[in-house]
């Protein structure tokens, strides 16, 4: 389990080739923590939000919450609720969530992020933990037909790593897939390369645009991701 030195905000802009498949990524090794992305895509909006090219701006956010554990030792969602709440994101991918584990005194907290946030709240669990659960959550303002947990490959003595994908079908535009994941966290390739493959595998085609999400253990220059970058726009290389 990776454990973050800071949750800074790092705001990224960039408009997708709608033709591309779609690429979230939170490539950088930890301390980063947070990422934030504004993706422009070619939905037509309703007529008191459409901009002038009418198109909508989707904001989206991966944020490795440390089981709700701060850098001072505080655990404290309400903190990581007013980060979610200031950033205003339309889709929320966390990473290191726990639910009702003693670690965390019994709490789910995906669960009370959603309230805190008002945004609806999808869960997926990698593996049981301290008397409770510990995996992976999507918070989303957008409505969400379908939800599910996807077991990556993963080595016998190794972390049960997974993807959580959820189907976005936002009002008057088409629907979309959004891809949460934390890879392997070892300092060998070999997991996160067979991880990446299992995702570019599922998600790599499809009749449906898909955004992937999440903490990589990973930077973007590794052969281990190339697949995945050369597949996925990279909107964090774009230099906006």
């Amino acid at each position: 389990m990776t454990n973050p030195d800071e949750k800074e905000v790092l705001p990224v802009n960039s408009t997708i080739d709608l033709q591309k498949k779609k690429w979230l990524p939170a490539f950088r090794r930890v301390p980063l923590a947070l990422v934030v992305s504004l993706v422009t895509l070619g939905w037509v909006a309703e007529s008191s939000r459409a901009q002038e090219d009418g198109r909508r701006t989707l904001r989206l956010m991966t944020y490795n919450i440390h089981h709700g554990e701060g850098v001072d030792g505080k655990f404290d969602l309400e903190r990581i609720a007013t980060i979610i709440r200031k950033n205003n994101c339309d889709l929320v991918a966390l990473q290191e969530v726990d639910r009702k584990t003693a670690r965390s005194k019994g709490v789910d907290q995906l669960a009370e992020l959603g309230k805190l946030t008002g945004m609806q709240a999808y869960f997926g669990k990698a593996i049981d933990y301290s008397g409770g659960e510990y995996g992976l959550g999507i918070l989303s303002k957008l409505p969400v037909t379908v939800s599910k947990s996807i077991a990556l490959p993963s080595g016998a003595k190794r972390e049960q790593r997974i993807a959580l994908e959820a189907f976005v079908k936002p009002e008057a535009a088409p629907g979309f897939v959004f891809v949460n994941t934390h890879l392997d966290s070892s300092a060998g390739e070999n997991d996160r390369a067979v991880q990446n493959a299992e995702l570019l595998k599922r998600f790599g085609s499809g009749p449906s645009q898909a955004i992937l999400a999440g903490d990589f253990n990973s930077t973007s220059d590794k052969p281990e991701l190339a697949p995945i970058v050369n597949k996925w726009v990279d909107v964090d290389s774009q230099g906006m």
